[in-house]
């Protein structure tokens, strides 16, 4: 028999709610768990992802207006997430944020204020229809072997690392799932955080995006606009 993971209640989902607005996540986690429901939530994605390596949900309500990541950013990368329930409530009623939302792995999309009845019908309809799975967000971490230097994949599949790439993911790695300012990465990188540095710093991301996708992966690399990069999956370094 599989045992449920940690914090789930028997017979039921492990809910993740993103929403900045701390009245409006606190009083859906709290609707929630009054209907019988286990749910948790984040202010931003990259709190989420933080917490979603220990708490594994089985499925996500998420906002679309979400400072850093963008929510239709979120649903892209969640999308990728075998057996997980993506469901939208939002401000934003518009065909065209519905279309974008569908497109990018919305399984329910609900405009605000949502009807605690048609949403715990849509939670249950989801949970219904996806299998049960443990593991069903990342596990098993990313390895970066400083001696060798390489990136190991969560399949074991390993990249040859240039020097500033080692430099890039040890800063990265240190502070993983947390948002480090492009000046800070410059001064560990190249010993400077000039303008033009970080010119450079794109580079060299974008080079070793391009590693990581001839392998069949996308890089856990999340550029946050005004704010800096962030590694989002975990991450060991040996």
């Amino acid at each position: 028999m599989t045992s449920a993971p940690p914090n789930t209640l028997a017979g039921g989902p492990n809910i993740a709610v993103i929403e900045d607005s701390a009245p409006l996540r606190e009083n859906l986690i709290l609707s929630l768990t009054a209907s019988g429901k286990l749910a948790w939530g984040c202010a931003s994605a990259e709190a989420f992802y933080r917490e979603s390596v220990v708490r594994r949900p089985h499925m996500v309500v998420v906002d679309l207006g979400l400072p850093g990541e963008y929510g239709i950013s979120v649903i892209e990368q969640l999308h990728r997430v075998p057996e997980l329930g993506i469901i939208v409530i939002t401000a934003q009623g518009s065909d065209e944020s519905i279309r974008s939302a569908t497109i990018a792995g919305a399984d329910y999309y609900f405009v605000k204020p949502v009807k605690l009845p048609s949403l715990l019908a849509a939670i249950d309809a989801l949970w219904r229809r996806l299998p049960y799975k443990a593991n069903s967000l990342v596990v098993r971490p990313w390895s970066l072997d400083l001696l060798a230097p390489s990136l190991t994949t969560p399949d074991r599949t390993a990249i040859p690392l240039s020097r500033g790439e080692v430099a890039l993911l040890t800063c990265l790695s240190g502070n993983a799932g947390q948002i480090i300012s492009k000046d800070e990465i410059c001064v560990q990188v190249f010993g400077v955080a000039a303008p033009h540095d970080h010119n450079q710093l794109d580079v060299l991301v974008s080079r070793l995006r391009s590693k990581a996708k001839r392998k069949g992966y996308a890089l856990p690399v999340r550029s946050i606009f005004g704010k800096g990069l962030a590694f989002v999956e975990p991450i060991r370094r040996s």
